[in-house]
């Protein structure tokens, strides 16, 4: 099952979370052929498709899945939003997904709980998220994922760093949890504890290579401690793992711009 696997999942959420849907598109299909028609990768290929206004394309993906136990709550949730997206919406389909929903949702297990709050939290309904969150902390004895994902829906202005850095740490104790990992390192970088959240992804990359968005990160903190250098070094070594990597264009065209006084063309589109 993909949700075992640590890489393809972080890769996933953190492009969702970007909304960089095109990546969240390639690594789902690169995941689909060693994790044959996995639940889980479908409901993302079939969200990163609705982001995109591909409305029948991901009604037509959620369809197929809004049946299997632990993506159900989500995808129900998706095809509700999606089909009030559609340029003509078929009130009857909506009644009946309402319906589906409170019936699914009494007899909704931990990862079906867990995915609809990180589905309500990539859509920006953070305190609904919690609800979910919170019911899945209490059924599955305070699981991994819950805590990390509790401690992304905390990681907001005003809340307590601290609170937060406590939910990552007690959901990354095994090392494995790269979402949270991550979490742990943008709460030092807002506490700017800049030597601390780059020691934290330089270990990421070491132990996880195949997870590129952490060489991003990177890229971004040692620029936020001014070493222009290493992010233009980071940043060409992005492009050589994916031509397209978007932070990586606009790391080179900022560094044209300010260095150079022009951009060219091949970076424009990035900007």
């Amino acid at each position: 099952m993909a949700d075992t696997d640590p890489q393809i999942m972080a890769s996933v959420i953190c492009y969702c979370q970007d909304k960089y849907y095109h990546h969240v598109q390639q690594i789902t299909r690169e995941g689909l052929q060693k994790y044959h028609n996995d639940p889980v990768l479908l409901f993302f290929k079939a969200y990163s498709l609705l982001m995109e206004d591909r409305v029948q394309e991901a009604i037509r993906e959620l369809e197929a899945i809004k049946d299997v136990p632990e993506v159900s709550l989500c995808a129900i949730m998706l095809l509700m939003y999606a089909h009030k997206k559609s340029e003509v919406v078929d009130r009857d389909a909506v009644s009946d997904l309402e319906a589906k929903l409170k019936e699914t949702r009494r007899s909704a297990g931990s990862k079906a709980l867990y995915y609809a709050g990180l589905l309500l939290w990539l859509l920006g309904r953070s305190d609904k998220a919690q609800e979910y969150i919170d019911r899945m902390l209490k059924m599955s004895n305070r699981s991994a994922e819950g805590l990390v994902l509790k401690g992304w829906l905390n990681l907001t202005p005003g809340t307590s760093l601290a609170k937060c850095l406590k939910y990552f740490d007690e959901g990354t104790q095994d090392n494995k949890n790269i979402f949270g990992i991550v979490g742990k390192a943008e709460c030092l970088m807002m506490q700017k504890n800049y030597s601390g959240a780059l020691d934290i992804i330089n270990q990421t990359i070491f132990s996880f290579p195949k997870f590129t968005a952490a060489l991003t990160l990177k890229m971004k903190y040692v620029l936020a401690m001014q070493d222009w250098d290493q992010s233009l070094e980071i940043a060409h070594g992005l492009l050589t793992i994916q031509r397209d990597n978007i932070d990586a264009l606009q790391m080179m065209a900022i560094y044209c711009l300010t260095r150079e006084g022009n951009v060219p063309k091949h970076y424009m589109a990035a900007i």
